[in-house]
């Protein structure tokens, strides 16, 4: 809950802070809405169904908001051959549930030619195609490529079911054919609850039963801002291994930021380096379509009902939180705005009828937030994703701030959010003309400042 300028309450008097909490929870399943719309085009749906516009609409628009949670969620620093990933939340980065979630560092390398010499954590087809369950021809499948490379970092979470429990669910008749995994580009099971069953004492293997799983084997979640390690333990949180992010043991509280250590390929100049977000992968959607047809017949049919509206939809493709610069580009390799546009989001109607639209405008009624938009491209006109735009504020006010990443046609949008005056018509953010002016652009910005004007009207 990001702090807000506003007022604590709609009673006469209240003061203005500036450190209101903002009580927006939207979270960043940015894909999920996706799935509701094709499943409910498909008659899938369990709950619910037959979506009308306004509905749809605002799958949409929480998307949009999920978007932006996610550009806030954390930063990258590069400091020589460092890189600092740092956790701006109040929970894990990445939190909620862990089931086929992740997030990612992609690192492309370039020479002084600006040609590519690397790419680290690269994402796209994996070789497999697979019958799309909705008919016509098969889907080449995207998902890392090297999950295991030396240069991959991947920060997610690991469970698995141990030795001792494998044999207790056996005892109890569990079969133990039961997958535990399959090979995600022969989709073959290659792991079962009998294997794990004839381990040594100890051993695990790493599933996405999740209510069967009994062990943590992996969590390098970076931790929120003084996570206590007493409190992570009493809770079950701990990072695994624990001795990760500063080791802090009993009474001890961790580090919320990640220090990764670069590996430039000899003859980089420079590196982009994005973190990536993605909600599901395929090796998660593979496992719910083919282990859940062991089951019963309803959790088969929705395995691969999941699997057709992740196939259909983009397999969620990654999404970029934020983005950072390892070097220097060649000269002619620059970023800049090409175009800011003003406006805000307006609420009309209430309950199931409510809609919210965003009306591009110079003239932007006082206590309303207004929307900054502004269009990053390359010297070759191309958009840039990824990008932060910072701006100031200046006029009767004054104002600096921040964009989430840009997205991939480039639009990077920030808010500033004003306060209407109190019922005596005190207080509140002076009305008159506003001018805002880019004032930095992650990247290789090229100075260029542009701007736009807007009026904040009564």
């Amino acid at each position: 809950m990001r702090p807000t300028t506003s007022a604590g309450a709609n009673k006469r008097g209240v003061q203005i802070r500036t450190d209101l909490p903002r009580h927006d929870l939207t979270g960043g399943n940015y894909w999920m809405g996706e799935v509701v719309k094709y499943q409910d085009s498909k008659g899938h749906l369990r709950l619910g169904g037959d979506l009308n516009a306004i509905q749809i609409d605002a799958i949409d628009r929480g998307a949009e908001r999920a978007k932006v949670h996610l550009t806030q969620a954390g930063s990258l620093q590069v400091n020589g051959d460092t890189l600092k990933v740092t956790n701006l939340t109040g929970h894990k980065l990445i939190s909620g549930y862990p089931e086929g979630r992740r997030m990612w560092l992609n690192m492309k390398w370039y020479d002084s030619n600006d040609t590519l010499i690397r790419e680290d954590g690269a994402y796209g087809p994996i070789g497999v195609s697979v019958p799309n369950p909705a008919g016509g021809a098969d889907v080449e499948v995207e998902s890392i490529l090297d999950l295991d490379g030396a240069n991959t970092k991947i920060y997610q979470a690991h469970y698995a079911i141990t030795q001792e429990w494998a044999a207790t669910l056996i005892a109890v008749g569990k079969s133990p054919l039961l997958p535990l995994s399959f090979n995600r580009i022969t989709g073959l099971v290659d792991y079962t609850l009998g294997d794990m069953a004839a381990e040594p004492a100890g051993s695990y293997h790493d599933s996405f039963h999740f209510a069967m799983n009994n062990h943590v084997a992996k969590d390098n979640r970076i931790p929120p801002y003084g996570m206590s390690y007493d409190i992570a333990k009493k809770r079950n949180a701990l990072p695994v291994p624990a001795t990760q992010y500063g080791d802090p043991g009993a009474g001890g509280t961790y580090e919320y930021f990640d220090n990764i250590a670069l590996s430039p390929p000899a003859g980089a100049v420079y590196a982009t380096i994005d973190l990536l977000y993605q909600g599901t992968s395929w090796e998660y959607v593979q496992f719910l379509e083919r282990a859940n047809t062991q089951l019963n017949a309803f959790l088969g049919q929705e395995g691969i009902n999941m699997m057709e509206a992740w196939l259909n939809t983009g397999m969620v493709a990654p999404y970029v939180m934020t983005s950072a610069i390892w070097g220097t580009p060649p000269a002619g390799v620059e970023i800049g705005v090409s175009n800011v546009t003003t406006g805000y989001y307006q609420v009309t109607g209430k309950g199931n009828n409510q809609t919210i639209t965003f009306v591009a405008t110079s003239d932007i009624p006082v206590g309303e937030a207004v929307i900054i938009r502004s269009v990053v491209t390359d010297s070759n006109d191309n958009p840039v994703s990824g990008a932060i735009v910072s701006s100031a504020i200046s006029g009767p006010e004054s104002a600096a701030v921040i964009s989430g990443s840009s997205d991939a046609d480039g639009i990077a949008e920030a808010e500033w959010q004003t306060s209407a005056p109190k019922k005596n018509g005190t207080g509140g953010t002076a009305t008159g003309n506003y001018t805002v002016t880019t004032s930095d652009v992650t990247g290789n910005w090229n100075n260029i400042a542009t701007s736009a004007v807007f009026n904040l009207v009564p």
